[in-house]
């Protein structure tokens, strides 16, 4: 019986994974089920056997009621079975099984959200985005050890706590995501290209209007040969370099190009301690007026 609520408990605790595999381990469940259920025959020989194909049969029901998915409200459908199965008393070997297999997929399932929210997170620049999303899964898992502390005595609390951090690491994927496709920006103004040929950087307007830049964040490393001397994490290039985007620069007409090599990354990199060194990463520009889009560089400022 023990052996039963250890595989019972965490049926009701965990998650659901492998969409493929799920379905069809649900379904040898409630035939396997069937079976004992046949096997036991009616009437039950025993009163401790009618109330095993009882419970198996609330089982049966309860399953039915599962569509295949993967979204949380699947995975609670599928956890309800769990009080019933306990309750049935059964030790048939293949329903252990088949509960095994469930776990099973459970598990990867889990792994593959808490993976694929960690993946969009290492990819995220903006610290307030990297803070937000890092302590929504710190808080993930502060219910998943709540879910496996109240494994021994409570497994109805640890259902809800295993459900309540499934539910959550797909909102820190679905959330970070989100802030990622932000941090793309949204492409120049029609009319305004970006300009990169041999170390040289700069905004060209050909728009047919002016603008002013506005501001400007920078996420980049600068590199003195094989070492990174200084990474920059969305500061205000205005404040890293003197004079740049000082009052009076800031003017982008029609016609020209905003210098964005000898201006602000020559003295970047000289400001750093690495005059000469290589400078590469993502510049944020915001025209006035205009949602920010992204320069993407690598250039050596010999």
């Amino acid at each position: 019986m023990r052996s039963l609520l250890a595989f019972v408990v965490v049926l009701i605790a965990a998650a659901v994974a492998f969409a493929n595999f799920l379905p069809g381990a649900v379904n040898q469940l409630d035939s396997d089920c069937a079976a004992r259920i046949t096997a036991i025959g009616s009437p039950a020989a025993t009163k401790k056997l009618k109330a095993e194909a009882v419970g198996l049969n609330k089982v049966r029901t309860q399953l039915a009621k599962y569509g295949g998915g993967n979204s949380v409200k699947d995975f609670r459908t599928i956890a309800k079975a769990g009080p019933m199965l306990l309750a049935s008393g059964t030790r048939d070997t293949a329903i252990l099984t088949d509960i095994q297999t469930i776990v099973g997929c459970f598990e990867d399932a889990v792994d593959t959200r808490l993976n694929n929210a960690q993946n969009v997170l290492d990819q995220l620049l903006d610290p307030p985005h990297v803070a937000f999303i890092k302590g929504q899964m710190q808080l993930a898992r502060q219910y998943f050890n709540a879910g496996k502390a109240a494994l021994p005595g409570n497994p109805v609390v640890a259902a809800a706590w295993f459900i309540k951090a499934y539910d959550l690491f797909g909102y820190n994927q679905a959330r970070a995501q989100q802030l990622l496709n932000h941090e793309q920006g949204n492409g120049p103004p029609t009319g305004v290209s970006i300009t990169a040929i041999q170390n040289r950087l700069g905004l060209v307007n050909a728009s047919g209007v002016d603008y002013d830049v506005a501001k400007i964040r920078v996420f980049a490393e600068v590199d003195s040969g094989m070492s990174t001397v200084k990474t920059y994490t969305g500061q205000s290039a205005k404040s890293l370099v003197a004079g740049f985007l000082a009052k009076g620069t800031t003017h982008f007409a029609n016609g020209t190009t905003f210098d964005l090599f000898d201006s602000f990354l020559t003295p970047l990199a000289a400001a750093a301690g690495a005059p000469g060194g290589r400078v590469h990463g993502k510049l944020w520009v915001y025209l006035k007026g205009e949602k920010f889009f992204v320069v993407d560089f690598d250039v050596s400022t010999m």
